[in-house]
């Protein structure tokens, strides 16, 4: 049970630590219009050639109350004009979230819109968005998602494909993921415009969902839970197993050996020598046979059994002197063996238990062999 609680300890360390990491990175969210933080966009190639959304007559009008801020930037390429419309900002962190809005059902508008995606110099991307009769704008479009590159300065522009087709640009805002430990500073300042002054001071932060910050949010805290569940089950188990008892303690404390008394009796009747007279010598064999308690954690070894009884006898010789016949030595000797094995198998059963076996005995009386 230790090696599994240390290395459940472990596992609540790791993933702890793992949510530490996780939560000193910081979403931020910038504007297309209100620019209130050291990340700007630029609009290219000047910003007469852009629109501020909300504020345009001519433009196509989405609902400025699904918009972010209640603002967009609106531009239209069209191949003929000899320039070409982008959006460039620099930033800091380790990923980016770039929203649109598209338009679908617009009568006299161009709502066809086709994007390349550059990230440092490189083309790592592009979005075709081709109308349809579902509705008529659709808000907060993904057209762009980046988790995987490195955590440091990156540069990122947005421009029409120029497939000879004219293309809507409707810039809503974009996202990134930063490290609020390193230090952030644009490398291009914002150009002067005639934009309404920032309604709101600092960087915003996000207040949309991050889907990668969700969903490692949702991981992270199955696993915890996941993991306490395992934890306190197993411990159940554990504790139901060894009935409660701490799993260092001993399971159970030692008890007195019960002893129970036996005796055995013997009548050894010893054939008269000569110029003796019978007699009958009895010989009484006393002892305690110990036992102990059986036990889970030991074995019991002393499981009294009933042991066959030495039978009775008594042998009366006659009153005249009579040779001790080969018969009766005999019959002598196996009762002394007899005796011997009993007192053997005391003394092995005083062993196995390892308690003193007490025994009085009185011999026979001595013989001789005529």
């Amino acid at each position: 049970m230790i090696p599994f609680r240390r290395s459940g300890q472990v596992g609540v360390y790791f993933v702890l630590f793992a949510g530490f990491a996780l939560a000193t990175l910081q979403n931020v969210t910038v504007d297309d219009a209100v620019l209130t933080g050291a990340v700007v966009p630029r609009y290219l190639p000047t910003d007469s050639v852009w629109n501020i959304g909300n504020g345009c007559t001519t433009c196509v009008s989405p609902d400025p109350m699904e918009a972010y801020n209640n603002t967009w930037h609106d531009s239209t390429f069209n191949p003929s004009n000899g320039y070409t419309q982008a959006i460039e900002f620099t930033f800091t962190g380790n990923a980016l979230y770039i929203f649109f809005i598209t338009a679908n059902n617009v009568a006299h508008a161009t709502t066809f819109t086709d994007l390349d995606f550059v990230l440092d110099e490189v083309i790592v991307g592009r979005y075709t968005h081709t109308p349809s009769s579902f509705n008529d704008y659709q808000y907060n479009v993904p057209v762009y998602v980046n988790e995987s590159m490195d955590l440091g300065e990156h540069n990122m522009m947005i421009q029409p494909v120029n497939s000879g087709n004219q293309v809507l640009m409707l810039f809503d805002y974009f996202i990134y993921t930063m490290d609020p430990s390193v230090s952030v500073s644009s490398s291009a300042s914002p150009s002067s415009t005639s934009l309404p002054s920032p309604t709101t001071s600092g960087t915003a932060t996000s207040s949309r969902p991050n889907i990668g910050a969700i969903f490692g949010g949702i991981v992270g805290g199955v696993a915890v839970v996941v993991l306490v569940a395992t934890s306190l089950l197993c411990y159940r188990r554990h504790k139901k197993r060894n009935g409660g008892q701490p799993p260092n303690s001993p399971m159970e404390e030692w008890a007195p050996p019960v002893v129970e008394p036996f005796v055995l009796s013997h009548e050894v009747a010893q054939a008269p020598l000569a110029g003796t007279t019978s007699s009958t010598y009895p010989d009484t064999l006393m002892g305690y046979l110990a036992t102990e308690p059986t036990s889970r954690s030991k074995t019991d070894v002393s499981s009294t059994t009933p042991r066959p009884s030495i039978p009775h006898t008594s042998t009366t010789a006659s009153s005249s002197p009579v040779p001790p016949s080969s018969g009766v030595n005999n019959a002598l000797l196996e009762r002394v063996e007899l005796l011997r094995d009993e007192v053997a198998r005391l003394c092995d059963l005083r062993d196995i238990d390892r308690n003193s076996l007490a025994f009085q005995s009185k011999a026979p009386p001595g013989y001789s062999q005529g």
